[in-house]
């Protein structure tokens, strides 16, 4: 309690130092005439360029200026600044998701589906090996809150991310390099080119390149975990030959080639307690372990614009080559070693949509939708017999401590889904919004398993098939009381289909699939300017329930994958900021989530009834408050100091909730980010220095118990239960990044 209080009040005093900075430069010039926010950032989330304060869905949304101020990086940084979202990564990049409004998924077999879909510049990326992405020269990240089972290209049941890149600008010939140093040490980099290829095309040259050390210490081998090393290049052709027509062809390469994610342990036993007293980010794996990505990505783009509106077709590709290596266990001895996540991927997508022109009584977007992947994945296991004996209790359980097995699965799915949305203005402040989407999905493949294991069970070679159908449908009344307040209320549906668990231990629990889960979501919101612009309050409430909910379950080593009865979940979303003075602004965002499980009495093989227990990875309360002060000082030059500060209550680990130990390090006490900008009246370049969790805070995200690995069987045998392997979230780093605009611009 101590702790969290200093860092509660050492958080504090950064934030009132920055809401006090008014009232100390009074006598400086302002950096804006006007006590007034930005402008709305302009959000696609309907397929439909609208004002973020004018659509009726819960939505957080990041121009490219936010996503350099505030760092934004990938999607673990995406979580911590939106509320009430986690990003939970439990074999590194190999297997990484996201939760919103209680809604994730750990199960990294390749049929199936994710309940928060990922679109990067509107190409769906489904994988949980290609969730960490890296972001840059970005035109705006928004994050959805709740199912979008109508316009999007994939329903989904949680939420949806919309990564959109900057695109070629025509007539313009501009660029930006951005460097980075950072204590780590490393160095990053990324930019732009724009240039302009007479009156009708433009091509645009986008790159990213990361080159820094890890914040964990492997005390076993010396290595430095956790590191980034990697770079990416974007290139998008823009012709425009008639004023109507717009050609895009954009293509994208990320290449990553560095170690493993590391891990400490926490809990009970000789092991754990042998690593208690170390630093918070040592680690004592005897493997550094690799990861191996290649991503490509390409898209060709066609709107035609008529009076009537625009036609769309977005015709897409996208492929993943992944290799994940990690020490299996956890800990300092080799006994489970070489395990390795192999994913080789593919997958084809073809949109095409009509939006009909703004701005009438009835507006409306129409298309169709299909897509074709090839998903395969191969996980390898291997002990190499120490944990045999009488040392651990997982060599006296099995009698099996030399075991070796291949794991894997291919999946093939085809997706074809017509919708239709429509705006019906019935006065010039009341409208209701209808829609709908019909979805059929087919999959089939294999699940082989060649050898044996206490995890993954007995050898067997499975073929599968099956097809789903679904109509989500949506319906939003929304209100706009004057210009400034906008009241909605919305009922939607979501839909993710079923698929085939990689570790079902016996050939007969492989070929039963998992039912599709449905969701039914209602919502009430709030969208308002006030002050005459100066604040900005938007308020979501919600209730959600879902029925056949995915979910995997770790029981003493056995992995069990089942449906929930239903998910229960509810809360409330605000997010509010306000501009005191000119130059001045403060802000909180606020999530509250009371998900638990309705029904869910098959909760492991044995039968254990998790019904009422909550949802791993949920926090109960999540909280984040930010501010910033810009000046300009005497020779015109502006000043920006910016910071925010994250406290999120601990959340629990699997559905069981049986992690007592492990639980209170999965919360969040004040962590704090912390940045000052400088940049000289002529704007060709610019300084920012910056601190990210300046405080140093604590917090780990997934934490399986591998207590099977780390227990002796005398400790087992005194009720000993519990070890987890868990990764620490990032220690303390400061940087220096510096701007430089190219061509004046």
């Amino acid at each position: 309690m101590s702790s969290l209080l200093v860092r509660a009040s050492s958080a504090a005093i950064v934030l009132c130092m920055m809401s006090q900075a008014p009232a100390l430069a009074q006598d400086q010039s302002a950096a804006s005439d006007h006590v007034v926010l930005d402008e709305d950032i302009i959000v696609t989330a309907t397929r439909r360029a609208e004002s973020l304060q004018k659509v009726p869905i819960a939505i957080t949304a990041f121009s490219n200026e936010a996503v350099q101020n505030n760092r934004i990086i990938n999607f673990q940084d995406v979580s911590a600044v939106v509320p009430g979202t986690t990003f939970v990564s439990t074999k590194g990049s190999s297997t990484a998701t996201i939760q919103i409004r209680g809604q994730y998924f750990t199960n990294d077999s390749p049929s199936f589906g994710q309940p928060i879909a990922i679109f990067v510049d509107d190409v769906y990326y489904g994988s949980q090996a290609a969730f960490d992405a890296d972001f840059f020269d970005v035109e705006q990240i928004a994050i959805l809150r709740g199912p979008q089972g109508t316009t999007f290209g994939r329903n989904v049941v949680g939420g949806a991310l919309q990564v959109t890149s900057k695109r070629a600008v025509l007539g313009e010939q501009s660029g930006q390099v951005n460097l980075t140093v950072n204590s780590r040490p490393g160095v990053e980099a990324n930019g732009f080119f724009n240039v302009p290829m007479g009156e009708k095309a433009a091509a645009r040259l986008a790159f990213s390149v990361h080159n820094t050390d890890g914040y964990l210490d492997n005390q076993v081998t010396g290595t430095k975990l956790n590191d980034r090393r990697s770079w990416a290049l974007r290139g998008n052709l823009r012709f425009q030959p008639t004023d109507d027509l717009d050609v895009q062809l954009l293509a994208q390469y990320n290449r990553q080639d560095q170690h493993g994610a590391g891990h400490r342990l926490i809990g009970e036993g000789t092991q754990a307690a042998a690593q208690a007293s170390s630093s918070f980010w040592d680690v004592f794996d005897d493997d550094d372990g690799v990861t191996k990505r290649r991503i490509f990505a390409g898209q060709f783009r066609v709107d035609y614009e008529q009076d009537f509106g625009t036609i769309t077709s977005l015709t897409s590709y996208r492929s993943l080559d992944s290799i994940y290596r990690e020490d299996g266990d956890g800990g300092p001895l080799s006994q489970s070693h070489d395990n390795y996540n192999n994913q080789d991927e593919w997958q084809f997508s073809q949109e095409v949509r009509l939006t009909s022109a703004s701005g009438g009584s009835f507006e409306y977007v129409a298309g169709a939708y299909y897509s074709k992947e090839k998903l395969y994945k191969l996980i390898t296991l291997r002990l190499d017999g120490t944990v045999g004996g009488n040392a651990y209790f997982l060599g006296n359980q099995t009698g099996n401590s030399t075991a070796s097995q291949d794991a894997s699965q291919d999946a093939r799915i085809e997706t074809f889904a017509p919708f239709v949305e429509g705006t019906i203005h019935l006065t010039d402040s009341l409208a209701v919004r209808l829609g709908g989407r019909y979805t059929w999905e087919r999959k089939h493949g294999y699940t082989r398993h060649v050898g044996t294991s206490p995890f993954y069970g007995a050898a067997y070679d499975v073929d599968f098939r099956k097809s789903w159908k679904a109509f989500t449908p949506r319906a939003i009344l929304e209100y706009q009381a004057n210009s400034d307040t906008l009241l909605y209320a919305s009922i939607s549906r979501g839909f993710k289909g079923g698929g085939w668990s990689i570790a079902s231990s016996t050939a007969t629990a492989a070929a039963i699939p998992l039912n599709p889960e449905h969701s039914t979501s209602y919502e009430l919101g709030l969208k308002s300017r006030f002050l005459d612009g100066a604040g900005m309050l938007n308020i979501a409430a919600y209730y959600a329930k879902t029925t056949d909910l995915q979910v995997r379950t770790l029981l003493g080593g056995a992995l069990t994958d089942a449906n929930a009865g239903y998910l229960d979940a509810r809360g409330v979303e605000v997010e509010a900021s306000i501009r005191p003075v000119a130059g001045a602004l403060l802000g909180v965002n606020y999530a509250y989530n009371g998900a638990k499980y309705g029904s869910f009495k098959g909760c492991t093989a044995t039968g254990v009834d998790c019904t009422g227990n909550r949802p791993p990875y949920t926090p109960r309360h999540d909280a984040t408050i930010h501010g910033s002060y810009a000046f300009s000082t005497g020779d015109g030059a502006l000043i920006t100091l910016r910071g925010d500060t994250k406290f999120a209550s601990s959340y629990e680990i699997t559905a069981l909730n049986n992690q007592n130990f492990t639980r209170p390090y999965t919360d969040v006490k004040g962590l704090t980010n912390v940045s000052l900008t400088y940049e000289p009246s002529h704007g060709n370049w610019r300084l920012q220095g910056w601190a990210r969790n300046i405080l140093n805070t604590k917090s780990v995200g997934a934490a399986p118990n591998y207590f099977f690995y780390h227990l002796l069987k005398t400790e087992y045998t005194a009720g000993m239960r519990e070890v987890a392997r868990v990764t620490p979230l990032p220690s303390r780093v400061f940087g220096l990044t510096f701007t430089a605009n190219l061509w004046g611009n």
